[in-house]
């Protein structure tokens, strides 16, 4: 004999496929969420997702062990002691997640949300609205909201390799087109609407990473729909027979009679011919911008250039006047758009909170229009509050424009750019005068393109350093393998009573810290017979670090402090991907 268990929501009782059973009275009846939670814990472990789902909603009970059930049997990690909010959702995420977690009645408070985007653009729409509706119904602050739209870049990426391939092989590709559009109107609004949501939560910090792709698959069907219109009517037009002769004619004596008589009757008028009116249309009246938030965010991360398109920009300068009086971290990191977006943004903000401004993009083998030196000094000089600058991958000039004004930065203590760039920033002593550390950054670049990222630069930076009157700690970022060991070769020769050095004036660096960013592979030799040398060029080095070389075994790390404990005897401190490593001394 087989039996189930049927639920009606707070009762529970077995049937028979066999024999028919009496009914419970009154005292007999159970009730389901009167079971022990042990109990109901392991019926919820044999439940599919759509059921969890169905009996999260019938008691509060239910919901609590449900909902968890979900996350559970979905590979989904829940809170921990240390992180008792704190929810790591696989990539590989579940269609009902946002279902569950907005059905979730015990989960009230999300401190921090990092939510990465399926990929699939039903879902991506999907998504961005139950996202914003979550956020909405949590009682506490947001704080910390991290959007990955990764995984839709390369989706949308495939998609549209997989039909340049089909075009060229004569396939059909229409019906790939229509299930890679999304209407951008709506797209828009939904993603507008998880950022006021946000907002309206105080969140503090926005991170944004990706996302670049979408707007190649936005259309616009108002658009669409008018260029249809047009064009059917031009081939209507261009259809008919050329307009007879004889009909300027007619027009002419027409006209002719009616200045003469000023008496026409219409029946003598050429027979009317209707013709085609283009309509304007207000793309973007419809759609309206919260008005009520209040100054929250602190810190604005974008990895992506979608809040800098034109589909978003309007909406992302809202979001910086709204915050600019708390606003003290603004990073842009892999952004690429056009330097007359840039002039635009950077123009038009004024940020009186600001402390901290990055800018990195890794042009590769491209010169990509991006941020120029004179939009860069403009927004410098309207910001004297920043105190930490990083500038990576901007357009160099081949001359830099003079320094409007001596007094640029007045509180920067944190200096991180190329070396043209840092020669330029310190042509006078006096400039920066809270200055502290300085990272000379080099670019990546290919092999075959050593003319744009040639070392000499370092050296005219270096100089710049040497005459600043304070101490300055110093960082070295290597991007780029080619030259550079001939670099630091050709300083240690120099380093001759015939020859010159701009390392051995920096007489104001006492911690030298040198990053080879994993790119730049130092051969065995070169770091035991050459970099100690290299380090002892400067006199007053007190502290050395290497990080994030290839090549970091124990026994290397210890060959190399013997080889600085003999060439730097001011050398006192010697570390090794932030772990200190003993200098070994001679015994006098």
């Amino acid at each position: 004999m087989t039996s189930k268990l049927a639920v009606d929501g707070t009762r529970a009782h077995s049937t028979s496929c066999s024999a028919p059973i009496p009914p419970l009275t009154e005292d007999e009846q159970v009730s389901l969420i009167s079971l022990p939670v042990e109990l109901l814990d392991q019926i919820a472990e044999h439940l599919d997702n759509q059921s969890l789902l169905l009996l999260c909603k019938l008691s509060r009970k239910l919901n609590d062990i449900a909902t968890r059930a979900f996350l559970k049997i979905n590979g989904i990690s829940g809170p921990t002691s240390s992180t008792p909010y704190r929810y790591l959702v696989t990539r590989l995420d579940p269609p009902g997640l946002i279902p569950a977690l907005y059905a979730a009645l015990w989960l009230t408070s999300l401190t921090s949300i990092t939510f990465y985007f399926s990929p699939d653009l039903k879902r991506l729409v999907f998504e961005t609205r139950g996202l914003a509706d979550l956020i909405q119904r949590l009682e506490g602050r947001v704080e910390h909201l991290e959007l990955n739209f990764g995984d839709v870049d390369w989706w949308v990426n495939d998609r549209l390799q997989r039909i340049r391939a089909a075009k060229e092989n004569g396939e059909e590709v229409h019906e790939l087109w229509e299930a890679l559009r999304m209407d951008k109107t709506v797209w828009r609004a939904v993603f507008e609407r998880l950022l006021d949501r946000a907002f309206g939560k105080g969140i503090k910090t926005l991170m944004v990473v990706n996302g670049d792709k979408i707007r190649d698959v936005l259309i616009d069907p108002d658009r669409e729909k008018r260029e249809a219109e047009e064009a059917a009517a031009a081939t209507v037009l261009a259809a008919r027979a050329p307009v007879d002769v004889g009909l300027f004619y007619k027009l002419s004596e027409w006209v002719h009679r009616f200045f003469e008589t000023g008496q026409i009757s219409t029946a003598s008028l050429p027979p009317f011919q209707p013709r085609i009116s283009r309509r304007v249309h207000d793309t973007y009246g419809g759609l309206k911008y919260a008005s009520d938030q209040r100054a929250c965010l602190k810190k604005l991360d974008l990895h992506s250039s979608m809040l800098l398109q034109p589909l978003f920009f309007q909406k992302t300068l809202k979001i910086f006047r709204t915050h600019a009086p708390v606003l003290h971290t603004l990073c842009f990191i892999g952004v690429r758009v056009s330097s007359g977006a840039w002039q635009d943004l950077l123009s038009s903000i004024t940020l009186p909170a600001l402390t901290s401004f990055i800018y990195m993009l890794d042009t590769l083998l491209v010169d990509y229009p991006t941020i120029t030196v004179s939009t860069l000094q403009d927004f410098l000089v309207r910001h004297p509050t920043i105190t930490s600058l990083t500038l990576y991958g901007i357009l160099l000039p081949s001359q830099f424009p003079e320094l409007k004004s001596e007094d640029i930065l007045p509180n920067l203590e944190f200096l991180e750019a190329h070396p043209k760039v840092v020669t330029w920033l310190l042509k006078n002593a006096e400039t920066l005068p809270t200055l502290t550390t300085v990272a000379i950054r080099s670019e990546y670049t290919a092999s075959w393109m050593d003319h744009r990222n040639s070392y000499g630069d370092f050296d005219w930076a270096l100089l710049a350093i040497s005459r600043l009157p304070r101490e300055i700690k110093l960082q070295l970022k290597l991007n780029k393998e080619a030259n550079f060991v001939a670099w630091i070769t050709v300083h240690v020769e120099k380093y001759s009573p015939e020859g010159r050095s701009e390392f051995p004036k920096l007489t104001n660096v006492k911690e030298f810290t040198v990053s080879c960013q994993y790119l730049v592979k130092l051969e065995e030799s070169t770091l035991l017979d050459l970099v100690p040398k290299w380090v002892a060029l400067l006199p007053c080095v007190e502290v050395f670090n290497l990080v994030e070389i290839s090549n970091q075994e124990g026994t290397l790390a210890i060959k190399l402090a013997d080889k600085l404990g003999k060439c730097c005897q001011s050398l006192k401190k010697f570390m090794v991907e932030m772990e200190e490593v003993p200098i070994p001394r001679a015994n006098n």
